[in-house]
């Protein structure tokens, strides 16, 4: 008989933002206040991932598009979050907003004491 599988269930919203043709170089004006955003979210426990999209072929130059995963309670709060980022405010991205379920994977957390890690509050256990 199979075991019985119980997937994690956990909802988290994925944010894929796409920038406008044309702006690329008016939107590295606003990459630090962007990085400073996405800190803010990860500080506050908000962000569980983010990063650059590049299809083959186009992993050089400035990233045209980016995935941000957050912990929000509806579309709404995801919403809210979005428009937050320098990127979106400014108008030189546009955004999808899709709830994700995430129900299987693996997480691997490695503490490193020589290097004095002493502040792991923001870890999430589910």
């Amino acid at each position: 008989m199979a075991q019985e599988r119980k997937p994690l269930g956990l909802v988290l919203y994925v944010i894929e933002t796409t920038g406008i043709p044309g702006r690329t170089a008016e939107a590295g004006n606003f990459m630090t206040d962007h990085l400073a955003h996405q800190d803010n979210l990860e500080r506050r426990g908000i962000m569980f991932g983010a990063g650059a999209l590049r299809t083959e072929g186009a992993e050089a130059g400035p990233p045209t598009q980016g995935l941000i995963i957050i912990r929000a309670d509806s579309f709404k709060d995801a919403k809210m979050i979005a428009d937050s980022d320098p990127m979106h405010a400014n108008g030189l991205r546009t955004y999808t907003i899709r709830r994700w379920g995430l129900n299987e994977g693996t997480v691997n957390i490695r503490v490193n004491f020589q290097i004095n890690v002493s502040n792991l509050n923001n870890l999430h256990i589910f």
